[in-house]
């Protein structure tokens, strides 16, 4: 099965946690639901900057 993620962070964030965040999610994807690939794209999102 394959699978297609779309991910709002943070602007602040920098690639190696978005990373380690796409590892958790890949790591969770197969070992809870048994899915062999997942695409993940992270999206900064500037209205997460709005509190």
């Amino acid at each position: 099965m394959f699978v297609g993620v779309m991910i709002h962070v943070h602007p602040s964030r920098d690639i190696v946690e978005c990373h380690a965040i796409c590892d958790e999610i890949e790591k969770m994807m197969s070992e809870k639901h048994h899915v062999s690939h997942v695409h993940i794209h992270i999206e900064p999102d500037k209205k997460l900057l709005i509190s």
